[in-house]
């Protein structure tokens, strides 16, 4: 999982400066990581390769209940329900 989450910092940090020209500023990074985090929780949650525990863990959530929190907030439904859908 820590290769995945190398991975996905690597990817988020190259995006911010293609997108701005230069690298990136903490606080672009805090808004461009919760879009980040709600794209690739429908991402992942869809492929159907992981468990919501573990699309938790990836994405760095401190806890599933609050990444089921977070995930119904932005969409309206809980990750079960959309994986489902």
């Amino acid at each position: 999982m820590d290769a995945v989450n190398e991975m996905l910092a690597q990817a988020r940090d190259e995006v911010i400066h293609d997108l701005a020209g230069c690298a990136p500023d903490p606080r672009m990074v805090d808004v461009f990581q919760i879009k980040y985090d709600y794209h690739n929780a429908k991402v992942l949650l869809k492929s159907e390769k992981y468990s919501i525990q573990q699309v938790s863990d990836l994405l760095n959530f401190s806890n599933q209940s609050f990444f089921g929190r977070y995930f119904k907030d932005k969409t309206g439904m809980s990750p079960s329900a959309y994986q489902k859908q």
